[in-house]
């Protein structure tokens, strides 16, 4: 048993250098996804940030607005994930693959969260911070 245990292990690491790359891959495009959301929520937004600036807000309070709305997508996208893998798996469809969830999947999803959530403050706020309000609202 020992010997076969061997083997095995040998052969999930062997499948897991193989699939390292790939891994990486799926996780700087999930990054760059996610600053070009970001980046282009906040141009969207721009002009009511200005608008919202002039009427008392600072540029990091604008930015904040930016992180809930972000915060409220990763939730709901979170939960309609787990809850569909849960569903498909309750049916039966994944009965023959090696698609599963657990604690480190969902551990792997609330960091890429994270990462998602700190960029959505910190890129609005560098968008928004180059320009002030009259240059804004001027450009459009």
């Amino acid at each position: 048993f020992s010997e076969m245990k061997s083997n095995s292990l040998d052969y999930i690491f062997n499948q897991i250098y193989t699939l390292f790359p790939i891994l990486i891959c799926v996780l700087i495009l999930t990054l760059v996804g996610a600053v070009s959301v970001n980046a282009l929520s906040a141009k969207k937004q721009l002009k009511n940030y200005a608008i919202y600036y002039i009427c008392g807000l600072k540029w990091t309070q604008c930015s904040m607005i930016n992180l809930i709305s972000a915060f409220i997508c990763v939730t709901i996208s979170f939960i309609i994930s787990i809850a569909t893998i849960f569903v498909i798996k309750f049916i039966g469809i994944l009965q023959n693959t090696v698609v599963s969830i657990g604690i480190l999947q969902i551990i792997c999803c609330l960091i890429l969260i994270t990462i998602y959530i700190i960029l959505s403050v910190i890129l609005p706020i560098n968008i928004i911070g180059k320009n002030t309000p009259n240059q804004v609202l001027k450009s459009n």
